[in-house]
């Protein structure tokens, strides 16, 4: 995983919907400092977390991954 990328698109989006770091931390019920370093690519968010981020920016969890998913090729037989 890339975690400076993911931080990055985080932040950006977070700057996109104009949210100060201590609004999105709020939001996401984390200390500002853990989102910072989230942001900045030295922390990777629990799932929770990760899902509260999601649904605060109102962003899809492949957005932020985009870096690190690949298409595979195989179905699980889901459409």
């Amino acid at each position: 995983m890339d975690e400076k990328g993911l931080g990055k698109r985080i932040n950006m989006a977070r700057k996109e919907r104009e949210y100060t770091a201590d609004r999105l931390s709020e939001l996401c019920s984390i200390n500002a400092t853990y989102l910072r370093q989230i942001e900045g690519g030295t922390k990777v968010p629990s799932l929770p977390v990760f899902i509260n981020i999601c649904n605060a920016l109102k962003i899809s969890p492949d957005y932020l991954f985009c870096d690190s998913l690949t298409d595979s090729g195989i179905s699980m037989g889901f459409q």
